[in-house]
Protein backbone atom coordinates (compact mmCIF):
# COMPACT_ATOMS: atom_id res chain seq x y z
CA UNK A 1 0.00 0.00 0.00
CA UNK A 2 1.41 3.39 -0.97
CA UNK A 3 1.93 6.05 1.67
CA UNK A 4 -0.85 8.14 0.12
CA UNK A 5 -3.29 5.26 0.31
CA UNK A 6 -2.24 4.72 3.90
CA UNK A 7 -3.03 8.37 4.64
CA UNK A 8 -6.47 8.03 3.07
CA UNK A 9 -7.16 4.86 5.02
CA UNK A 10 -6.07 6.50 8.26
CA UNK A 11 -8.19 9.59 7.71
CA UNK A 12 -11.28 7.55 6.86
CA UNK A 13 -11.01 4.68 9.32
CA UNK A 14 -9.78 5.94 12.65
CA UNK A 15 -11.67 7.46 15.52
CA UNK A 16 -8.90 7.59 18.07
CA UNK A 17 -9.64 6.87 21.71
CA UNK A 18 -7.59 7.43 24.88
CA UNK A 19 -5.77 4.58 26.60
CA UNK A 20 -4.74 1.21 25.25
CA UNK A 21 -7.12 -1.54 24.24
CA UNK A 22 -7.06 -5.32 24.50
CA UNK A 23 -8.34 -5.74 20.93
CA UNK A 24 -8.87 -3.55 17.90
CA UNK A 25 -12.58 -4.08 18.24
CA UNK A 26 -12.48 -2.29 21.60
CA UNK A 27 -10.91 0.80 20.04
CA UNK A 28 -7.65 2.27 18.84
CA UNK A 29 -5.28 4.80 20.31
CA UNK A 30 -2.87 6.57 17.95
CA UNK A 31 -0.08 4.02 18.29
CA UNK A 32 -2.43 1.06 18.01
CA UNK A 33 -3.63 2.65 14.77
CA UNK A 34 0.00 2.83 13.58
CA UNK A 35 0.34 -0.91 14.26
CA UNK A 36 -2.78 -1.52 12.18
CA UNK A 37 -1.50 0.59 9.30
CA UNK A 38 1.86 -1.17 9.38
CA UNK A 39 0.25 -4.61 9.33
CA UNK A 40 1.68 -5.48 12.73
CA UNK A 41 0.07 -7.27 15.70
CA UNK A 42 -2.22 -5.15 17.86
CA UNK A 43 -0.09 -3.08 20.23
CA UNK A 44 0.40 0.49 21.38
CA UNK A 45 4.16 -0.10 21.07
CA UNK A 46 4.62 -1.18 17.44
CA UNK A 47 8.16 -2.20 16.56
CA UNK A 48 8.11 0.01 13.46
CA UNK A 49 8.07 3.26 15.46
CA UNK A 50 10.72 5.02 17.50
CA UNK A 51 10.10 4.31 21.18
CA UNK A 52 10.71 7.99 21.88
CA UNK A 53 8.17 9.23 19.36
CA UNK A 54 5.71 6.54 20.41
CA UNK A 55 5.94 7.66 24.04
CA UNK A 56 5.33 11.27 23.05
CA UNK A 57 2.34 10.37 20.87
CA UNK A 58 0.79 8.05 23.46
CA UNK A 59 0.83 10.81 26.05
CA UNK A 60 -0.70 13.32 23.66
CA UNK A 61 -3.34 10.81 22.59
CA UNK A 62 -4.36 10.12 26.17
CA UNK A 63 -4.59 13.77 27.22
CA UNK A 64 -5.91 15.59 24.18
CA UNK A 65 -9.60 16.50 24.21
CA UNK A 66 -11.62 14.42 21.78
CA UNK A 67 -11.98 17.29 19.32
CA UNK A 68 -8.18 17.67 19.18
CA UNK A 69 -7.13 14.02 19.26
CA UNK A 70 -8.17 13.33 15.68
CA UNK A 71 -5.45 15.72 14.51
CA UNK A 72 -2.94 12.98 15.33
CA UNK A 73 -4.31 10.85 12.50
CA UNK A 74 -2.45 12.90 9.88
CA UNK A 75 0.86 11.93 11.52
CA UNK A 76 0.26 8.20 11.85
CA UNK A 77 1.66 7.04 8.47
CA UNK A 78 4.87 9.02 9.05
CA UNK A 79 5.46 7.23 12.35
CA UNK A 80 5.94 3.95 10.47
CA UNK A 81 9.60 3.16 9.87
CA UNK A 82 11.00 5.59 12.44
CA UNK A 83 12.54 3.01 14.79
CA UNK A 84 16.25 3.80 15.03
CA UNK A 85 18.04 3.43 18.36
CA UNK A 86 20.87 5.64 17.12
CA UNK A 87 18.43 8.55 16.96
CA UNK A 88 16.81 8.07 20.35
CA UNK A 89 19.16 10.41 22.22
CA UNK A 90 18.75 13.03 19.45
CA UNK A 91 14.97 12.89 19.74
CA UNK A 92 15.14 13.01 23.54
CA UNK A 93 17.33 16.11 23.38
CA UNK A 94 15.01 17.77 20.87
CA UNK A 95 11.84 17.08 22.87
CA UNK A 96 13.48 18.24 26.10
CA UNK A 97 14.66 21.46 24.46
CA UNK A 98 11.16 22.22 23.19
CA UNK A 99 9.65 21.43 26.58
CA UNK A 100 11.90 24.06 28.16
CA UNK A 101 11.85 26.63 25.37
CA UNK A 102 8.36 26.25 23.90
CA UNK A 103 5.89 24.52 26.22
CA UNK A 104 7.06 26.04 29.51
CA UNK A 105 7.16 29.63 28.16
CA UNK A 106 3.72 29.13 26.61
CA UNK A 107 2.38 28.07 30.00
CA UNK A 108 4.03 31.07 31.68
CA UNK A 109 2.52 33.49 29.15
CA UNK A 110 -0.92 31.95 29.59
CA UNK A 111 -0.68 33.03 33.24
CA UNK A 112 0.80 36.49 32.44
CA UNK A 113 4.40 35.69 33.39
CA UNK A 114 5.87 37.37 30.33
CA UNK A 115 9.23 38.30 31.87
CA UNK A 116 9.82 34.77 33.11
CA UNK A 117 8.85 33.34 29.72
CA UNK A 118 11.30 35.62 27.91
CA UNK A 119 14.08 34.81 30.35
CA UNK A 120 13.59 31.08 29.83
CA UNK A 121 13.54 31.45 26.05
CA UNK A 122 16.84 33.33 26.09
CA UNK A 123 18.77 30.45 27.63
CA UNK A 124 20.97 28.65 25.12
CA UNK A 125 22.14 25.79 27.33
CA UNK A 126 19.92 23.17 28.86
CA UNK A 127 21.36 23.45 32.34
CA UNK A 128 20.95 27.24 32.32
CA UNK A 129 17.29 26.81 31.38
CA UNK A 130 16.92 24.23 34.16
CA UNK A 131 18.38 26.76 36.61
CA UNK A 132 15.87 29.39 35.48
CA UNK A 133 13.00 26.96 36.05
CA UNK A 134 14.38 26.10 39.49
CA UNK A 135 14.63 29.79 40.34
CA UNK A 136 11.07 30.50 39.20
CA UNK A 137 9.61 27.59 41.13
CA UNK A 138 11.52 28.49 44.31
CA UNK A 139 10.16 32.02 44.16
CA UNK A 140 6.55 30.84 44.15
CA UNK A 141 4.37 29.68 46.98
CA UNK A 142 3.86 25.92 46.66
CA UNK A 143 0.34 24.88 47.68
CA UNK A 144 -0.42 21.28 48.62
CA UNK A 145 -2.09 20.80 45.26
CA UNK A 146 0.14 22.25 42.59
CA UNK A 147 -1.57 24.22 39.78
CA UNK A 148 -0.98 23.39 36.08
CA UNK A 149 1.65 26.13 35.68
CA UNK A 150 3.84 24.55 38.32
CA UNK A 151 3.42 21.16 36.68
CA UNK A 152 4.27 22.54 33.23
CA UNK A 153 7.61 23.79 34.54
CA UNK A 154 8.25 20.64 36.55
CA UNK A 155 7.56 18.42 33.54
CA UNK A 156 9.79 20.52 31.27
CA UNK A 157 12.61 20.44 33.83
CA UNK A 158 12.21 16.66 34.22
CA UNK A 159 12.35 16.14 30.45
CA UNK A 160 15.63 18.03 30.27
CA UNK A 161 17.21 16.14 33.15
CA UNK A 162 16.11 12.79 31.72
CA UNK A 163 17.46 13.64 28.27
CA UNK A 164 20.86 14.33 29.78
CA UNK A 165 20.86 11.23 31.92
CA UNK A 166 19.74 8.94 29.11
CA UNK A 167 22.39 10.35 26.82
CA UNK A 168 25.09 9.48 29.34
CA UNK A 169 23.69 5.95 29.73
CA UNK A 170 22.76 5.21 26.11
CA UNK A 171 25.44 2.56 25.60
CA UNK A 172 24.64 0.63 28.76
CA UNK A 173 22.95 -2.75 28.63
CA UNK A 174 19.86 -1.26 30.27
CA UNK A 175 19.40 1.26 27.42
CA UNK A 176 18.96 3.99 29.99
CA UNK A 177 16.26 2.27 31.98
CA UNK A 178 16.87 2.79 35.67
CA UNK A 179 14.53 1.74 38.46
CA UNK A 180 11.01 2.82 37.55
CA UNK A 181 12.24 5.22 34.84
CA UNK A 182 10.87 4.00 31.53
CA UNK A 183 12.76 4.29 28.27
CA UNK A 184 10.28 6.86 26.94
CA UNK A 185 10.17 8.90 30.16
CA UNK A 186 11.80 11.99 28.61
CA UNK A 187 9.26 12.02 25.78
CA UNK A 188 6.40 11.50 28.21
CA UNK A 189 7.60 14.37 30.39
CA UNK A 190 7.87 16.65 27.36
CA UNK A 191 4.36 15.77 26.23
CA UNK A 192 3.24 16.30 29.82
CA UNK A 193 4.61 19.84 29.71
CA UNK A 194 2.48 20.49 26.61
CA UNK A 195 -0.58 19.07 28.35
CA UNK A 196 -0.01 21.20 31.43
CA UNK A 197 0.41 24.27 29.18
CA UNK A 198 -3.04 23.44 27.82
CA UNK A 199 -4.37 23.22 31.37
CA UNK A 200 -3.00 26.69 32.16
CA UNK A 201 -5.25 28.10 29.44
CA UNK A 202 -2.70 28.37 26.64
CA UNK A 203 -4.94 28.59 23.54
CA UNK A 204 -2.43 27.05 21.16
CA UNK A 205 -0.87 24.35 23.34
CA UNK A 206 -1.92 21.50 21.05
CA UNK A 207 -0.76 23.41 17.98
CA UNK A 208 2.66 23.63 19.60
CA UNK A 209 2.63 19.96 20.58
CA UNK A 210 1.86 18.87 17.02
CA UNK A 211 4.41 21.28 15.59
CA UNK A 212 7.04 19.58 17.76
CA UNK A 213 5.88 16.15 16.59
CA UNK A 214 6.14 17.26 12.97
CA UNK A 215 9.64 18.65 13.51
CA UNK A 216 10.73 15.46 15.30
CA UNK A 217 9.56 13.41 12.32
CA UNK A 218 11.50 15.75 10.06
CA UNK A 219 14.64 15.04 12.08
CA UNK A 220 14.16 11.30 11.57
CA UNK A 221 13.54 11.65 7.84
CA UNK A 222 16.63 13.84 7.41
CA UNK A 223 18.83 11.31 9.20
CA UNK A 224 17.42 8.46 7.12
CA UNK A 225 18.38 10.31 3.93
CA UNK A 226 22.00 10.82 5.00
Amino acid sequence: MSIELVRVAAAEQFQLAPGNHATREEGLCAMEAVAWLAGLPHSDKPACTSEILAGYVRHLNDHMPEEERHRLVAFLPDLIGTADRELDHVLNAYLAWQALHLFAPAALRAQDYEDEAELLEKQRRDYDAEDVVDSILKSWYRPDELPPLHWALIRAHKASRLAGWFYSQRNEWSRGVWGDTSYDSCATAAAGAAYQAYRTGCPHAWDLALFVLDEALTIVKARQLE
